[in-house]
């Protein structure tokens, strides 16, 4: 039972608990502990009545849920054809209904909540995803219910495997259909799985991520190497199909409602493609889809908003700690960024991007990454804070139009590309309002007698008459919002 369905299981089971009366003493029928009888009239098998969206099992002797269950919404008596119905909660907004799957109102309008700000997608419960404010069918490695909204053409929903993490009983996710009478061709990195589908070659034996060790006698050994490096292109038994390893060892994120904070990252050796440094380029391993891919070394990081990224060179985000220093590393004045923000001891996929300061004028303007702008958005690298303390952060490809001041922005996680410009940061003031581009300040230089570093900071007060708004009581920080 997955987590989805084992919370509804566990609510019917409350309610039913609560509502329903202890059963039946032995003597309802009249019995007596020696065998005979009493002459009384003998009581219903629910003597205690049952609750109004519940019906007597006689059978059990005991109440039970009149629907049998529901998926969505309660259990509720239609009174014109006195039969029992699951009728789903509906949420309105503005007087006017959402639809199932929008369960809260946003800046005024109906909208869906993903399970990255709610315990699980709220389209779960129909074989949805929420996307914006909808909610939208499941796509490629994404969680979905048989009979529900379909997966992507030539993809099928398929799981029940016993004894798999991914795919173990209730669990059912999109995958690319290999099998007979399909038979299409797997996805670059991916192999077909007998009666499953298309899955990383992770999953298969003797085909990790690996590549050559050199030893002291001058030999190698074959080592298997975590994400972030390159790794060995292997064949169908796990032997190298190379000299010198070409492909990266990336992630691939199988989605859930709400297993793992909604995703399952699994390691995988994808084969290079033609995009260089800078480039512009998907996250598509299909087999034409090499031209869109990045070379050997780099990862797609996809900031410029829907399935486009910009090419940039892997490293590995763990934590530095005394006797580990990870690598690959990034050049002096990069940073490497945790663009999932994702946590391991050993090996966190990461990008180089350029360090920068918002209050640095020398260190504030990016470079394009190609031909994709940059925006210096004040974050910390490691993921762990929205926003630095001091104005430090990360050159960020930037969406592809970007919002000044005061404007609606679309994206509040800075590392799926800025869509505000150099100096703002794209916050919301509430849960219900939609976001908007701020402006930073240094909250020191409001002060009657300002430190001396106010007068060469760059954008450290405020324009318009606004105030610099403290974010956060941490002693030393001085990065505020300008209100």
């Amino acid at each position: 039972m997955n987590l989805r369905h084992s919370a509804v299981f566990a609510s019917a089971l409350a309610l039913i608990l609560c509502a329903c009366p202890p059963g039946n003493s032995p003597t309802d029928g009249g019995l007596l502990p020696d065998g005979g009888k009493i002459n009384i009239d003998p009581l219903d098998a629910c003597s205690g009545g049952c609750s109004a969206n519940q019906r007597c099992d006689t059978v059990k002797r005991t109440c039970v849920d009149a629907c049998g269950g529901c998926d969505a919404g309660v259990c509720i008596k239609n009174m014109t054809t006195m039969t029992f119905e699951c009728t789903p909660l509906v949420t309105t907004c503005n007087g006017n209904a959402c639809e199932a799957g929008q369960v809260a109102c946003l800046n005024g309008g109906c909208s869906c909540l993903g399970n990255s700000t709610g315990v699980s997608d709220s389209c779960g419960i129909e074989g949805k995803w929420c996307n914006g404010a909808n909610c939208v069918p499941p796509r490629r490695y994404q969680e979905c219910i048989p009979g529900a909204a379909p997966c992507p053409t030539g993809y099928v929903c398929t799981g029940g495997v016993p004894g798999n993490l991914l795919f173990e009983e209730n669990n059912f996710i999109c995958l690319k259909d290999c099998n007979p009478p399909i038979s299409a061709a797997c996805d670059r990195g991916d192999a077909c799985a007998t009666d499953l589908g298309c899955i990383p070659t992770t999953f298969f034996s003797n085909q990790d991520c690996e590549k050559d060790y050199g030893l002291p006698d001058g030999g190698k050994r074959r080592l298997t190497v975590p994400v972030s490096n390159t790794c060995f292109l292997k064949g169908g038994g796990g032997t190298p199909t190379e000299a010198v390893p070409s492909g990266n060892c990336t992630y691939q994120f199988f989605d859930f409602y709400t297993f793992n904070s909604g995703s399952y990252p699994s390691t995988v050796c994808r084969p290079p493609g033609a995009v260089t440094l800078g480039g512009t380029c998907k996250q598509d391993f299909t087999a034409t889809g090499a031209a869109t891919n990045c070379g050997t070394g780099m990862e797609c990081v996809l900031a410029k908003g829907g399935d486009q990224g910009v090419c940039l060179n892997a490293c590995n985000a763990a934590p530095a700690f005394p006797g580990f220093v990870p690598a690959p590393a990034c050049g002096a004045d990069e940073a490497c960024t945790n663009i999932y923000r994702l946590q391991d001891d050993n090996a966190v996929l990461g990008a180089c991007m350029k360090k920068c300061n918002v209050f640095d004028p020398a260190k504030k303007t990016c470079a394009n990454l190609g031909t994709t702008p940059a925006s210096c958005v004040p974050t910390t690298a490691d993921g762990k804070f929205t926003v630095s303390l001091d104005g430090s952060g990360v050159c960020i490809p930037q969406q592809t139009s970007v919002a000044n001041e005061g404007q609606p922005c679309t994206e509040l996680n800075a590392f799926k590309g800025a869509t505000c410009a150099t100096g703002l940061v794209c916050a919301g003031a509430s849960a219900t309002t939609a976001p908007t581009c701020v402006a930073v300040c240094d909250t020191a230089c409001d002060d009657a007698t300002p430190p001396a570093r106010c007068a060469t900071e760059s954008g450290a007060t405020c324009a318009g008459g606004k105030k610099c708004s403290a974010i956060t009581s941490t002693t030393g920080a001085i990065l505020g919002f300008c209100k």
